[in-house]
C-alpha cells in the first residue's frame, strides 16, 4: 500500500517536493522509532512537525492543487476524527485491498452485499410461514418450522456479514452455502437467477487461500469467475432472440423512456429491439477477448443502467430484488475484467485442472442450451427478462375461491361464467417480491395445493403455456384439473 503510494508521489508533478525514505534501508529522523513508522504513515514537514495516519495523508493532498478541497473536508471538526477509523481498517487489510488478492477480496465483498441487498429484498421467498406453497425438489423433504426458519434467514445474513469483514472468510462462506442450498432444496423457488449466480460464484471463492495472498488457485478461480459472467451475458441475449421478446416485452421495457421522446422517434426505439440480444451476445464474448474487451465493459456497464432505469424507482418500479444484481453486474465486470491483460478466449478451452472451471463450464457454457429443448431449467440459463419461458394461470370455481385464505383472494380475479383466475406470477412478486419460477413442476404443485377445496376435479384448473414456439409468438397450452395435476 505504502509503495504504491510513494511510487505515485515520485511520478507526480508535485513528486520534488517530497524526500520519500524507505523505511527498510534508510535512517529514520531522531524523533521517529521504527515500530511507529512501520505501524502507519508519517510525514515531516519543513518545521520538523510530524503528521500520522489520515493527518499524514490530509497533508499529502494539501501539496497537490486538485486535492486541497479534499484535504479540508478531511480536517474538518468530527471528520477528522473518524478518519483514523478508515486508515487503521484499510491498513488491516492492506494485503487484501492492494496487491495480488485486490480482485479477489474485492470480488468477495460484492458477492456478499448483493447477496445480503437480494436476502433483504425477499424476506418470505426465504420463509416457511407464507401463503405462497413451497415446492421442494423431493416431497419427503420437511418444512422448516417456526421460528427455526426465521433463525436460518437471519444466520444467512449474519454469516454474509462476517464474510465481508472478516480476512479468512472461507468456513462462513461455506456455512452459507450449505444453509443457503440446503432452503434451496426445501423449494425451488428460491433458485432464482440471481441466488444461483451468487451461490455458484461463492463456492468457487470459497477456494481461495485467503491466508496466502499468492495462492496456487487464485488465477484459476479469477478465470472460472469470468467465464460464469461471460456466459451469463451470451446466453441471455441467445435467450432474448425470440418474437415475444421483440414484440412485446421490450417495448413494454422501455416504455418509460419512450414516452420522453418525440412520436417519431419511437418507432425507433422499438426497432432497437434486435440489437439488444445481439449486443448482449456480443458483450459476452468480448469480455474473454483482448480486442473488444474494453468495449464490451463499457456495453455492460451502459446496458445495465440503462435497465436499472427503465425498471428502477424513476421507471417501472418493478422488480426491486433484480435492482442490486444490476449494480453488482457492474462491479463484476469492473473487477474481473478492467486492466486485465491476459484473458484471451482460447484460455478457456481446454477446461483448466481446476476442479470447479470443467463444472462451470459445463453449467454456464453447455447446460443453457437444453433449455432451449426443455431440458434444464430456464431461470438457471439466464433467461430473465427474455419472455423465453413457460406461463400459467390457474382458473378457480365460485365454490373454491370462497373458501381461499383473504392473503390468496387479493391475488384471483374474477372471469366471466363464474370463474376466478389466480396470476402465479402477480402473487409470486405481491408476496414474496421475486418472479414466479417458470417450471411446470412449480406450477403443477401451487395449483395442486388449491385441490384441497375442490369437490370436483374441474373446480381447480391449470392453464400452463410452454415457451415460444421458434420464429413464432405461439405458445403450446396445456389444460389439467385436479385429476391430473399428480400424472
Amino acid at each position: 500500500m505504502c509503495s504504491s503510494l510513494i511510487t505515485r508521489i515520485e511520478g507526480s508533478e508535485r513528486g520534488t517536493q517530497f524526500k520519500c525514505v524507505d523505511i527498510t534501508t534508510e535512517k529514520l529522523p531522531d524523533t521517529l522509532s521504527q515500530q511507529a513508522v512501520e505501524k502507519e504513515i508519517h510525514v515531516a514537514d519543513e518545521t520538523g512537525r510530524i503528521f500520522r495516519n489520515s493527518d499524514a495523508i490530509m497533508k499529502i493532498m494539501e501539496a497537490y492543487p486538485r486535492m486541497k478541497w479534499i484535504a479540508r473536508i478531511g480536517l474538518m471538526p468530527g471528520v477528522r476524527q473518524i478518519l483514523p477509523i478508515g486508515y487503521s481498517v484499510v491498513a488491516a487489510y492492506r494485503h487484501l485491498i492492494f496487491g495480488p488478492n485486490a480482485r479477489i477480496f474485492w470480488l468477495k465483498i460484492t458477492l456478499g452485499l448483493a447477496m445480503v441487498a437480494g436476502l433483504l429484498l425477499s424476506p418470505n421467498l426465504w420463509l416457511s410461514n407464507r401463503m405462497y406453497p413451497l415446492t421442494p425438489v423431493w416431497n419427503g423433504l420437511p418444512i422448516v418450522p417456526q421460528p427455526l426458519d426465521v433463525g436460518l434467514y437471519l444466520l444467512m445474513l449474519l454469516l454474509l456479514l462476517i464474510v465481508i469483514i472478516h480476512k479468512n472468510p472461507r468456513p462462513f462462506i461455506v456455512a452459507f452455502i450449505v444453509v443457503g442450498a440446503s432452503l434451496a432444496l426445501l423449494d425451488q423457488s428460491r433458485l432464482q437467477p440471481w441466488f444461483y449466480q451468487y451461490i455458484c460464484m461463492m463456492i468457487v471463492v470459497s477456494f481461495h487461500g485467503w491466508r496466502n495472498p499468492e495462492g496456487k488457485r487464485l488465477d484459476s478461480i479469477m478465470q472460472t469467475c469470468r467465464f460464469i459472467i461471460a456466459s451469463i451475458y451470451f446466453w441471455s441475449g441467445m435467450q432474448k432472440l425470440n418474437l415475444t421478446f421483440l414484440n412485446d416485452s421490450f417495448p413494454w421495457f422501455i416504455e418509460p423512456i419512450a414516452n420522453l421522446l418525440p412520436e417519431d422517434s419511437r418507432l425507433f426505439a422499438s426497432a432497437f429491439a434486435i440489437i439488444v440480444p445481439l449486443l448482449e451476445m456480443r458483450i459476452g464474448i468480448g469480455l474473454l477477448t483482448r480486442s473488444f474487451r474494453k468495449s464490451s465493459i463499457v456495453y455492460a456497464i451502459l446496458a445495465h443502467c440503462f435497465i436499472l432505469v427503465c425498471v428502477g424507482p424513476f421507471g417501472r418500479n418493478w422488480n426491486s430484488v433484480i435492482w442490486p444484481w444490476n449494480i453488482a453486474m457492474i462491479f463484476f465486470v469492473l473487477i474481473l475484467f478492467a486492466r486485465v491483460n491476459e484473458v484471451p478466449f482460447k484460455s478457456f478451452f481446454p477446461p483448466k485442472k481446476f476442479i470447479l472451471y470443467p463444472m462451470a463450464f459445463v453449467l454456464f457454457g453447455i447446460m443453457p442450451l437444453f433449455s432451449f429443448f426443455n431440458l434444464w431449467d430456464s431461470y438457471l440459463s439466464s433467461s430473465l427478462y427474455s419472455e423465453n419461458t413457460s406461463v400459467a394461470s390457474i382458473t378457480l370455481s365460485e365454490e373454491v375461491r370462497n373458501q381461499l385464505p383473504s392473503g390468496i383472494q387479493a391475488y384471483v380475479t374474477e372471469e366471466s361464467g363464474n370463474r376466478f383466475i389466480v396470476d402465479i406470477g402477480r402473487w409470486s412478486y405481491g408476496e414474496l417480491n421475486v418472479p414466479a419460477y417458470p417450471e411446470s413442476r412449480i406450477y403443477r404443485n401451487i395449483a395442486s395445493t388449491f385441490c384441497r377445496f375442490a369437490k370436483k376435479p374441474s373446480d381447480v384448473r391449470l392453464m400452463f403455456a410452454e415457451r415460444p414456439k421458434p420464429l413464432s409468438e405461439a405458445r403450446k397450452v396445456v389444460r389439467l384439473d385436479c385429476s391430473k395435476l399428480h400424472q
